[in-house]
């Protein structure tokens, strides 16, 4: 059976399937579902992983530096303007909830960013984000000429205690970011998936926003 080749001049097929020169233009839908995706697994992840090593692990570090300083150092203020020694529901709430989940949340999207380029296997990305969490809380946000340090005694401690926080922090991140990458939905290209993902997205960020 022989292929007919088409002729110059001759008309198209009208049956044959048009190629589409023009294209279909940018992809914002698509490109709103998956980012919404990633965002909302980012917040997720980091507002689990903030809870644990942010809120609770923060508690207990205090708790730790505290015992180590003894009955002199108990009753004293702090840069925060908390009382050493005394714990409150609502101190300890508001640490959990805002400065970890809350903040977490916001700082998972960090990882949502750099995962690209941490390496595939769980076992070395989990402590290398970990680590890269260490070193920018080390640069942003630890402030090593904090009184308390010195005023709470043991200063090796206390730096040591709240600098293996973030590592933590991204070591918890990375295995509950891949699970719910399993878990959640793939993001499609249309409005229901792009407006759900972002909107929620959104919600849990909005404490901080």
């Amino acid at each position: 059976m022989v292929q007919q080749k088409s002729v110059a001049g001759t008309p198209a097929d009208p049956s044959a399937p048009q190629s589409n020169s023009q294209g279909k233009g940018f992809p914002f839908r698509t490109v709103a579902a998956n980012t919404g995706r990633a965002a909302l697994v980012g917040v997720i992840s980091g507002g689990v992983a903030g809870l644990l090593a942010g809120g609770i692990g923060s508690r207990v570090a205090m708790r730790i530096v505290a015992a180590a300083g003894g009955a002199s150092i108990q009753g004293l203020e702090t840069e925060a303007e908390a009382i050493v020694g005394d714990i409150t529901a609502g101190g300890t709430l508001f640490l959990i909830i805002f400065g970890g989940a809350v903040l977490g949340g916001f700082g998972g999207l960090t990882y949502v960013a750099a995962r690209s380029w941490l390496p595939g296997h769980i076992r070395l990305r989990a402590p290398l984000y970990g680590l890269f969490m260490t070193f920018v809380a080390a640069v942003f946000l630890l402030d090593k000429h904090n009184p308390d340090f010195l005023k709470l005694g043991h200063p090796v401690l206390s730096v040591t205690l709240f600098a293996v926080i973030p590592f933590l922090y991204g070591v918890i991140q990375v295995p509950v970011a891949g699970w719910l990458e399993r878990k959640l939905p793939p993001a499609r290209p249309s409005v229901t998936p792009a407006m759900l993902y972002t909107l929620a997205s959104l919600v849990l960020l909005a404490p901080v926003l």
